[in-house]
Formats: C-alpha cells, structure tokens, sequence
C-alpha cells in the first residue's frame, strides 16, 4: 500500500517494480482495499498529485510473480491483468520449485488459463518488461540462448527440460 501512495508511481510513471517472492493471489484484494480507501478518504483532494485510482497505477507500473500458486482467472487474472503477472521459480530459496517439478507447477498454476494467456504470463511480459519485445523471432532467439546454459523451454510453453544433473539435486528439495 505504501508504494500505491506514496506517490512516486505518480511522479515517475516510466518507472517499474516487480513484486517477487510473494505470489499473486493477495493482490485483487490490497487493490480493492486500496481503491477503497482512496474513494472513501478523498485522497485526491489531498493529494492532488495522485491523479490515478491506486489499482490504475498498480496496472499501468507494478508486476506481481507467481510461482506455487493456482491463479484464478476471474480472481485474479481479470482483476490484476495478464499482462502484470509474470511467472517465477523462486530458485533456490527453500520453497522454490526446479527440475522436474516447473512443469508440473506450470499446470497446476497456469493449466486451466487459455493458451495465450499463460504465455504471457511465462514469457511474454517479462520480454516486455525487460525490452525484449514479445515477438516469435525475438522469444525463440532467447529460447536458443538460454539454451545449454540453466534451462531449455521449448516456444510452445512446454515442455521444460532441466539439462545440467546438478541443478536436479535431491538435497534441495527441503
């Protein structure tokens, strides 16, 4: 909440933050109760400089990441947007998902969403966010970089292959 009034997002509204580590599913709700507060307060007539609802700056600067969680589409996709989710492993913290167990998570968590949306949420915005753009071109070309180096994600989402045997240690799996 601090961030969404604190007003800075109103004074630099090229900058970006990315909530990690935290999930996505609280957010439609801190936006509601933000929202609310900004109408019921009149935080406008205070603070004149802070021209936008808290949850127009939240979808127009803030990405949330989510990693373990099943993400509801009317919950949260609707209400925090897809193209502000961005999908994270957490790795290596201990509740962090690798190896065989990303594209299970992928499933779980993303499955049920329509095609195109979990593609932006795996890929798209964070090529985006980073100024990689979101083309086929410019995705496969990242796609054969990382290749060989931690990862290989086929373009189509799936599947995802981990092939270095020490990033599938057993002891890193709490």
């Amino acid at each position: 909440l601090d961030l969404l009034f604190s007003g800075v997002l109103a004074r630099y509204p090229e900058l970006r933050f990315v909530s990690v580590e935290s999930g996505a599913g609280w957010v439609p709700f801190i936006l509601q109760a933000a929202d609310y507060q900004y109408e019921r307060l009149a935080v406008r007539r205070e603070r004149p400089e802070l021209a936008l609802r808290p949850s127009e700056y939240f979808r127009r600067q803030v990405y949330a990441c989510c990693w373990f969680e099943h993400i509801p589409e009317t919950h949260v996709v609707e209400r925090v947007g897809a193209d502000r989710i961005l999908f994270e492993t957490d790795f290596p913290h201990p509740t962090s998902i690798y190896g065989p167990d990303v594209p299970d998570a992928i499933k779980h968590g993303l499955g049920h969403l329509a095609p195109d949306v979990q593609r932006r949420i795996l890929w798209e915005n964070t090529a985006e966010l980073y100024g990689k753009g979101h083309s086929e071109e410019v995705i496969g070309k990242s796609l054969r970089e990382w290749r060989g180096n931690r990862i290989h994600v086929a373009t189509k989402v799936q599947p995802i292959r981990w092939p270095s045997p020490e990033l599938d240690d057993p002891r890193m799996r709490g």
